[in-house]
């Protein structure tokens, strides 16, 4: 194996899912259609004023420890200028062997209502359980929850950023321009801190403790409101919807003049060519689909395809579930783009005509469950669209196979985030099995704004990929990192006694939305 870096990084690479878990969201539609012909793969495991800043900072390593999920975020740009190299904004930060409660997994991936309901039912050992229920549209909901507590970021285009989660937050103590208050908020007495007051969608924050279920040492529950990319106004407005989770709500089922119908066109492998159709509701208020359309394919003349059209909810066309999902459409949607993904449901189906030579489609006639009537849908006239699947069995016959509706996912909507760590990892090239081993990990911003230390991470180290162990990072020390700063971390890892000798890749990487704050090393392992 070569030691070249840009060798071992590809090597380490090919460690997936252990080794890189959050997989950006599709930003095209037909990597869904693709999925569906491809050999199926297993999934990868996933004021507060300047004396009670200090306090805080104590409280974090008692009550932090047992609660708070690890979450990151970026502040909206002030007058900070870049340095022009990166720069050590401290010596090495002690380690300390802080537990991580939260599951060394990905987030939840949810529209902002599913994961309302998520919490809902999951966080059982906490009362009470509040969300703010009015998230702006355009917000995708990213969720780490267990029975003791939840930690949710909404992220939006442009680096927008709302977070929520019980938790003894540790928050930085602002700017020369910042402004504190403790205003009076759901019956207690809040700390709220706009980090800069010169900049109208600077960072800003409230925390509370609702009275509830001790935490800690907590006199009731501690809740913590983030937003960054927010003005003030938008901020209360979410603030003020804070609340008990409602139950779900009841959705009025989608006529067909509610909805955009839009082609995907066609994208085909080993054999199989795949249509798909994109819906979207563009009227006033959101509402439901559910079920299998009805299909008639349409030549160039005008004329239905006779085919025989069927259910195929296990197939390639469908969803792979015994059930047949409902989703909700939100209201004022535009017409769909086609490739591009987005809040959208999605229609697939495939077609064979064995025996004879198929008449090339150009457009599809579609009924959605209990419409009387149906429209017309022009495909693209692209790659392999008018064609039907190949025949390799005379078996096949001529056939039309439809899916049911899907619903829109969550991961279809492209949230853009930018790598906000570079990391560099300094351990030694042998690790001795059984004795614990020090090495420094040094985070570097290069995210080109400056990066609060809200709550810490959780990182994992490890050998990649089952040996991996979990911490929380001691980020008690830290405050604001501005860009192009970084900060070094001491490290301990104690190697199992039962690694055998040799080579092994050792991992060390930053849970959370940044999929790309990792580093790895091959060491070699002595008894």
């Amino acid at each position: 194996m070569s030691g070249s870096p840009t060798e071992l990084e590809e090597d380490l690479r090919r460690l997936a899912p252990a080794f890189k878990d959050g997989a950006e969201p599709p930003a095209q539609l037909h990597v869904r259609i693709m999925s569906r012909i491809a050999a199926p793969q297993p999934r990868a495991r996933r004021s507060m004023v300047r004396e009670l800043s200090l306090a805080a900072a104590l409280v974090f390593f008692v009550a932090l420890v047992a609660l708070a999920f690890s979450r990151l975020h970026v502040v909206a740009p002030g007058p900070v200028k870049p340095s022009p190299s990166p720069s050590q904004v401290s010596g090495v930060i002690p380690w300390l062997p802080l537990p991580a409660n939260s599951k060394s997994q990905p987030p939840k991936v949810m529209w902002p209502d599913q994961a309302a309901q998520d919490v809902r039912t999951t966080v059982s050992g906490v009362k009470p359980v509040l969300l703010p229920i009015a998230i702006p549209a355009g917000f995708q909901a990213q969720l780490y929850d267990e029975p003791g507590g939840f930690s949710v970021q909404y992220l939006a285009a442009g680096g927008r950023k709302i977070s929520f989660a019980i938790v003894v937050p540790n928050p930085a103590p602002g700017t020369a321009n910042v402004r504190q208050s403790q205003p009076s908020y759901r019956g207690v007495r809040a700390e709220y801190q706009v980090d800069d007051g010169t900049v109208a969608t600077s960072h800003r924050w409230l925390m509370w403790t609702e009275p509830g279920t001790n935490i800690s040492g907590q006199p009731g529950v501690p809740y913590f409101l983030a937003t960054e990319g927010l003005t003030e106004s938008e901020f209360w407005n979410i603030a003020h919807s804070v609340g008990p989770i409602p139950p779900p709500r009841t959705t009025r089922a989608c006529n067909l003049g509610d909805l955009y119908a839009v082609s995907n066109g066609a994208s085909g492998a080993t054999g199989h060519i795949v249509y798909s159709i994109s819906l979207a509701n563009h009227s006033a208020t959101r509402c439901a689909v559910q079920g299998f359309p009805v299909l008639s394919l349409i030549t160039k003349q005008a004329t239905v395809v006779a085919l025989q059209e069927s259910n195929d909810p296990g197939g390639i066309v469908g969803t792979g579930r015994s059930d047949v999902p409902m989703g909700v459409l939100p209201p004022n949607q535009p017409s769909p783009e086609p490739h591009q993904g987005g809040p959208n449901a999605l229609v697939l189906f495939e077609w064979y005509y064995c025996s004879g030579t198929p008449p090339n489609i150009v457009a599809v006639d579609l009924t959605i469950p209990g419409s009387p009537r149906s429209v017309r849908v022009p495909l693209l006239n692209e790659g392999l669209s008018g064609h039907p699947s190949r025949c390799d069995d005379l078996s096949q016959g001529r056939r039309l196979l439809v899916g049911p509706i899907e619903p829109p996912s969550a991961g279809d909507q492209v949230v853009t985030q930018v790598p906000q760590w570079h990391v560099v990892m300094h351990a030694p090239d042998q690790f001795a099995a059984g004795k614990t081993v020090a090495y420094t990990v040094t985070l570097t911003n290069v995210s080109g704004v400056p990066i609060v230390f809200d709550t810490c991470p959780i990182y994992e180290e490890g050998f990649a990929p089952d040996g991996l162990v979990t911490y929380q990072l001691n980020c008690g020390p830290m405050g604001t990192l501005s860009p192009g700063d970084s900060v070094t971390f001491a490290m301990r890892f104690t190697v199992p006694a039962s690694t055998p000798a040799g080579p092994e890749k050792f991992l060390w990487r930053m849970l959370g939305t940044d999929t790309f704050a990792n580093a790895g090393k091959v060491v070699n392992v002595t008894h």
